[in-house]
């Protein structure tokens, strides 16, 4: 009878434990699965967040266009062209860059490519770009201009545009000097 009892004993002691144990397991589950699925819910914000900016076309707000014009006025007379993507939001983005510079005192002239296709767009020809991105850029021969592209480039990326920078071979020997911004398709990285 002692054996039996204490045997009954040790299994409610048992039965308790594992009853601890499965609780404690339980919040465990609980809390993991919980973990998961705020790391979910992050990547997907974080997923979509990135599906609305590939979405959204390239452009400068009113007040950032501003801030543009202040800061490249120190460079007034500087001359550029355009090369673009044939689609409607680098044209877009072409648009709005064309007044933001005219408005710091650039000068606007024809595109200096060699290429057959052009377009014309806010009142110029635009050289037809298959690139990706933004890219400002000067020929070998422009060094002078050097200051300015690194500028622009600056504010560009300052107001949430991709946009590198360097100097651009086939410009060299073109007249007049002018610093090249390509408006390429959007790149998607």
């Amino acid at each position: 009878m002692v054996n039996l009892e204490r045997l009954l004993r040790y299994a409610n002691v048992a039965s308790v434990v594992l009853v601890v144990a499965l609780a404690v397991l339980g919040v465990f589950i609980y809390n993991w699965t919980q973990r998961l699925s705020a790391e979910k819910d992050r990547r997907l914000e974080h997923a979509q967040l990135e599906i609305r900016q590939l979405k959204e076309p390239r452009t400068i707000t009113q007040a950032d266009r501003a801030e543009i014009v202040a800061a490249l006025k120190q460079f007034a007379g500087q001359r550029f062209s355009f090369m673009m993507h044939d689609g409607h939001e680098a044209r877009s983005l072409v648009e709005v860059l064309d007044k933001t510079l005219k408005s710091a005192a650039w000068i606007r002239v024809s595109a200096q490519t060699d290429d057959s296709l052009f377009r014309m767009v806010a009142g110029d020809t635009v050289a037809l770009s298959i690139n990706e991105g933004v890219f400002v850029g000067i020929g070998l021969d422009n060094a002078d201009a050097a200051p300015a592209v690194a500028a622009l480039a600056d504010m560009l990326r300052g107001v949430g545009i991709r946009c590198r920078k360097g100097e651009a071979p086939f410009l060299e020997g073109k007249t007049p000097k002018a610093i090249l911004i390509d408006v390429g398709e959007k790149r998607l990285d």
